[in-house]
């Protein structure tokens, strides 16, 4: 059995995430000679996101490696259409009851301000964010939360206990985005549970990068007609 330390890859991705695209700015301040910790256009600051996230995502699976190479084929397995059509209803239905929640709970003004920016940007803003909302995010975040990190926690803990520890981790990154909106932070909670469920239930990853897509996009396209 396989050693693993799900803080570890936790803290690694995590800081990965949040350190590169941060680097990526820095450096190319510097290397145009404006202010260091100056402000750069949607288009710099979109490339400066896509290059630090790869590579935070890198390294985060460059870590995992002999998980993922043991593992890797165990997480598409049992897998049929009906499950998928499932798992896509699922992130659908999920996004109406967050509609729903924030229309009982309406978000302050700056609520998602940095996604309208993309989303009124260029096309290199928009394909961008769009490539990591609708793709890279959920599968490199399921490989993370609901692969290495539910299988460390499962090894010791029952599966409500994993589910409530790896989708408090799987929160915890996302609030810096949603500080200000504190039903965000419930939200993104509830999610991690579903996906936690579907892991469980189904015994694949497929379902839930699926259900992890689907939700992302649904939220991805109601921002972008708030501010069209």
């Amino acid at each position: 059995m396989l050693q693993l330390k799900p803080l570890r890859l936790f803290a690694l991705f995590v800081a990965g995430v949040f350190l590169f695209p941060f680097v990526m700015q820095l450096l190319f301040n510097l290397l145009y000679g404006n202010e260091l910790l100056g402000g750069v256009s949607t288009n710099v600051e979109a490339v400066c996101m896509l290059i630090g996230y790869l590579l935070a995502y890198t390294a985060t699976v460059v870590y995992a490696r002999d998980y993922f190479r043991f593992t890797l084929s165990n997480f598409f397995s049992k897998v049929s259409f009906r499950i998928l059509f499932l798992s896509f209803l699922a992130g659908l239905l999920f996004t109406a009851a967050i509609v729903e929640v924030m229309i009982l709970i309406e978000p302050p003004q700056d609520f998602g301000e940095s996604t309208g920016e993309y989303l009124n940007g260029t096309v290199l803003s928009r394909a961008v964010l769009i490539l990591f909302t609708a793709l890279l995010g959920p599968l490199v975040e399921e490989f993370v939360f609901r692969a290495y990190i539910f299988d460390a926690l499962k090894q010791k803990y029952t599966f409500a206990t994993t589910a409530l520890i790896s989708s408090a981790l799987f929160t915890l990154p996302h609030m810096p985005e949603y500080y200000s909106y504190w039903p965000a932070g419930l939200i993104i909670f509830s999610l991690g549970l579903l996906l936690a469920y579907f892991r469980k239930r189904h015994d694949s990853l497929l379902p839930c990068i699926v259900l992890h897509a689907t939700y992302n996009s649904g939220l991805l396209l109601l921002f972008f007609i708030a501010s069209a």
